[in-house]
């Protein structure tokens, strides 16, 4: 999907598009409240092309209005200086105009790379597991209970170090082991926001508090070694709960 008000750029984007076999063009939008109006009825595009400076709505905007769908984000602009903001919302790539084919493969590439672990899980045989896995949470045992190959894996809560989100699935990364889920961070955070122990900081990021290291230059650091960024919708929030002494 591309997004974008300037008719000269749409045009070198779609093609672009036309020439690269992975992906296909399924809609152009000339403005971010069409792009709106598409995306609640569209669930199906995995990948957004996306300016940032539109009238009435802006991109950024847009990505605050779209935190729950499952495409991966491109910027395309000619501001450079939006790029740290941007990557805030997690985007995949930030391509600066005038962009060039051979840039526009690379982000093509972080897009692929991004959704390589689940295809690679595939040819490994893994599939069924995948398909059979499931998430259910019972709050009053203060645990989290994975189904997978045929079992219910309980799973305490302090054992639980963070939870990130891959394409239409989530990662539950544990001491020493690792699940995938076939959900949402929506729905897995909506089965956790009641507990105490867990925050949403990130669009694609729910962590364990009890697991937290350090925080440092809008990054927290988790137990395992794992530098998780703090989305600038989440941080407010997420200090709210931290009991800083300074």
């Amino acid at each position: 999907m591309i997004v974008e008000d300037d008719e000269m750029s749409r045009s070198i984007l779609k093609h672009f598009i036309e020439q690269t076999n992975q992906i296909q063009l399924i809609q152009q939008c000339e403005n971010a409240i069409e792009a709106y109006q598409v995306l609640q009825k569209e669930k199906e595009i995995d990948v957004i092309f996306l300016d940032i400076e539109m009238p009435e709505m802006t991109g950024l905007e847009l990505m605050q209005s779209i935190q729950d769908h499952h495409a991966d984000i491109i910027i395309t602009t000619s501001k450079p200086e939006y790029a740290l903001e941007a990557f805030e919302y997690d985007v995949t790539d930030y391509l600066v105009k005038p962009i060039k084919y051979s840039r526009f493969l690379k982000a093509i590439q972080r897009v692929e790379t991004s959704r390589r672990y689940i295809n690679s899980n595939s040819i490994n045989g893994e599939n069924d597991e995948l398909q059979q896995v499931g998430f259910s949470n019972n709050s009053e045992v203060q645990a989290l209970f994975v189904k997978s190959e045929g079992r219910i894996i309980k799973l305490n809560y302090d054992e639980v170090i963070h939870i990130e989100a891959l394409a239409d699935y989530v990662i539950v990364n544990a001491t020493n082991r690792k699940f995938i889920v076939h959900s949402t961070m929506k729905g897995i955070y909506s089965k956790l926001q009641s507990t105490k122990c867990f925050i949403r900081i990130h669009r694609s990021h729910i962590i364990n508090l009890n697991a937290i290291e350090t925080i440092e230059d809008g990054l927290v650091n988790v137990a395992g070694g794992k530098a998780i960024p703090i989305g600038k919708l989440y941080r407010s929030e997420f200090l709210e709960k931290l009991n800083i002494i300074s």
